[in-house]
Order: structure tokens, then C-alpha cells, then sequence
């Protein structure tokens, strides 16, 4: 994918993730993936998003086994639930599966395949959380007591791409120190295009998702290639003003084009914006307009056109009309 094409952003209650995806780009993919990292950026990558909405799910194992007077404890979102083995060992995996899910009163429900016990989050989605905490019990089935063996999350439907310019993703257990990538997806071919850059919640941006707007453009050169590694100096000249209750008071940034010749960044809407690009006569004042995505050099959103058409002037000779 193109880069940089996403912002997080942190509210109250959760991760918020905005990513933004050309029309062209999209071509050939109907759906997009999340996946993030508890590691760390190099760590390891699970996907937040499934070809459907599922339950948070941990399987265990019970085979011949004396869990009975033994506890197990688990975490459903935030609710503790604790279940003693009650009975005469052993116990049969559909024994275990019921008296699981009696304890979690209508969160969780079991399957049974053999000897294999699959628990799963009766919320779907990836705001269902699932975590073996502790007890005797645990061991005896197979359940890991340590992160993050002990810990499942559900899964969303992977976002369906409707020909928007943006589009959101909420992750409500995300934490300082994850990292996201997304991608898209051909659910017919499993054709999936690049990942995107790593990146993380951002705790120092004020402005909320629905102030800003992206800002990008593409540059090329006379053949039609990418031009990479031009710089791109965007300035606001205005301070003191007043937009959605923040009080603008400047600033600069430069941009650099990446392989692509893409360039983007996330502008304060209303503002108004000088936009340059080094080496060219490129120049012009913009205001920000109240969109998700827009071209910085697009003439409807500032007062000079950098793509006027130039007409050259060419002297010729005036048809003599009289005849003389």
C-alpha cells in the first residue's frame, strides 16, 4: 500500500484507527484486514479481522483427568468467573463444557470434538476478550495460565471496501506499545496487496478523527514516473485563529515522496494551508476542506491553480482584409 495511509488515535475508551485508501489502489480487493502486534513493530502479527464475526475462543484438552474439587478461573472481558469440578472423576469433556458455561451465567458457550473443549465468548468481535487466570484445573485441560498463551481475543469481519475514501477500525483493548499493519484482500482469489507500514496510537494529537482531513498528492515526472525523495513544504501562515474550539497558532512540516511519489499528512480543517514543492515553481494558499481525503493541488480547494493551462502567445502575421 501506498504510505503513509492510516492515523490512531486515542479516546477514553479504546484505539481508534482511520485509514484512507485511493480508489485505484483498491482496484482488484473487496475487504481490508487489521492485525496487530503485542511485541512490539517486529513482533508477531495477528490478525484483529476474520472472514466473519467470532467469539473470543480457548480450547483445552480433557482426557482422563480428576478435576473434580479442582478450580479453574477465567476472565470474560472484565468479568471474573470461578468454577469448582463437581462430580466423580473423570469427568467427560461435555461434564467440563457444562459446568464451564453454568458458571459463566451467558457468557460463554462450549463445543465438544473428542476430547478437545473449545470455549467461546457468546460477544463476537475483537472487544470479546478471553484469559485463563489461574486455578488447579488448568493444567489438568491444557489451558496456559501465562501471557499470552492464556489470552484470546474475538475477531471483527474484515472491513468491506465500498469505494470510501476512508475507513475506520475501533480496537477497545488496545494498549501503549501495540502496533497495527492493515492490508487488503480479494476474498474471492485470497489475493492480499502489501502491509502497511507499523504504527501505533498517537496520544499527543488533540484534534479528534472527524476534524481532520488528509492531504495528499502524487508527483511525476514528464514520462509519468514517480518522482521519489522530492520534498513537499507545507506552512501555516495564519495563527491565532479559532477552528472547532483549538486555537491554531502555526506551524511547518515537510514531506518527503516516497517510492510511489505519494505524499500525505493529516491537516486541521478550515485551516489555511501554504503548500510548496522544492525544485518547482509550485506554490499556492489553500483551505482545508471538510472531506476525509483531498489533493493538496486540487483547484477547488485554493485560490491558485497550480494546473492553469498556459497558452503560449504566438505572433502571427495579420490577414490583410481589405485587400490592399
Amino acid at each position: 500500500m501506498t504510505q503513509p495511509h492510516y492515523a490512531a488515535f486515542e479516546d477514553t475508551r479504546s484505539l481508534f484507527i482511520k485509514v484512507w485508501v485511493e480508489p485505484e489502489e483498491a482496484d482488484g480487493y473487496d475487504q481490508m484486514q487489521v492485525w496487530r502486534s503485542e511485541t512490539g513493530q517486529g513482533g508477531v502479527y495477528t490478525e484483529l479481522t476474520g472472514p466473519m464475526w467470532r467469539g473470543a475462543q480457548l480450547v483445552a484438552t480433557v482426557g482422563n483427568n480428576t478435576l473434580v474439587d479442582n478450580a479453574l478461573e477465567l476472565l470474560v472481558g472484565s468479568t471474573h468467573i470461578e468454577v469448582v469440578f463437581a462430580g466423580a472423576n473423570p469427568l467427560s469433556t461435555s461434564d467440563v463444557g457444562s459446568q464451564i458455561v453454568q458458571a459463566a451465567a451467558g457468557l460463554l458457550y462450549s463445543s465438544v470434538d473428542g476430547t478437545e473443549l473449545t470455549l467461546t465468548t457468546n460477544q463476537p468481535g475483537n472487544a470479546a476478550r478471553l484469559q485463563c487466570i489461574g486455578g488447579d484445573a488448568a493444567p489438568i485441560i491444557g489451558l496456559a495460565t501465562e501471557y499470552p498463551e492464556n489470552l484470546a481475543y474475538g475477531t471483527d469481519a474484515r472491513i468491506r471496501l465500498t469505494g470510501a475514501r476512508a475507513y475506520e477500525f475501533r480496537d477497545i483493548w488496545g494498549q501503549e506499545g501495540w502496533f497495527y499493519k492493515t492490508r487488503l484482500y480479494n476474498s474471492s482469489t485470497d489475493a492480499v496487496s502489501e502491509f502497511s507500514h507499523p504504527f501505533q496510537r498517537n496520544k499527543t494529537r488533540l484534534a479528534s478523527p472527524s476534524q481532520l482531513a488528509r492531504g495528499y498528492c502524487r508527483l511525476v515526472d514528464m514520462t509519468g514516473r514517480p518522482v521519489a525523495g522530492r520534498t513537499v513544504l507545507l506552512n501555516c501562515p495564519y495563527v491565532n485563529t479559532i477552528i472547532e474550539g483549538l486555537l491554531l497558532v502555526g506551524g511547518d512540516e515537510t514531506l518527503t515522496s516516497d517510492s510511489e511519489g505519494y505524499v500525505s499528512t493529516l491537516l486541521l480543517k478550515g485551516a489555511e494551508i501554504d503548500v510548496a514543492v522544492a525544485g518547482t515553481a509550485l506554490a499556492r494558499r489553500i483551505t482545508v476542506p471538510d472531506v476525509d481525503s483531498f489533493n493538496l493541488f486540487d483547484a477547488s480547494v485554493g485560490s491558485d491553480d497550480a494546473f492553469v493551462v498556459r497558452v503560449p502567445e504566438v505572433q502571427i502575421a495579420a490577414r490583410n482584409l481589405t485587400g490592399v
